[in-house]
């Protein structure tokens, strides 16, 4: 188990290391292990409004919620299929929590939502 995860972390490591050029180049993964989900590419605007979707809108009604506004749109792209239905979500690097609840209110009402950080005040 342990020659194997280490073969992961160099292959990833490699992917991370290496992401700048792979972009620019358009070969996002070189190792195919990635599902092609994880390397769509999307377009990120570059504009001062704020989001006008329904993930922003319970992010703006939340404290302690600490999120870029660029991210909705994109949030809002891949996890709008996964709302009818319950999912299981871990979040890693919470904060304060807040993002917690706010997708507690946007997913399912039987979703289970879990949430981990280095941060022992995080409990």
């Amino acid at each position: 188990m342990r020659k194997l995860l280490n073969k992961l972390f160099l292959k990833f490591g490699y992917l991370i290391t290496k992401a700048p050029d792979l972009l620019i180049e358009k070969s996002v993964d070189p190792t195919g292990m990635l599902p092609t989900s994880l390397t769509e590419k999307v377009t990120i605007k570059k504009t001062t409004d704020t989001p006008n979707n329904e993930l922003y809108g319970i992010f703006a009604t939340n404290t302690n919620v600490h999120k870029w506004h660029h991210y909705f749109d994109i949030y809002t792209h891949h996890f709008e299929l996964y709302r009818s239905e319950p999912i299981k979500m871990l979040e890693i690097g919470v904060f304060r929590g807040g993002s917690l609840r706010m997708w507690k209110q946007y997913f399912h009402p039987k979703s289970v939502i879990v949430g981990i950080d280095i941060d022992k005040k995080c409990q």
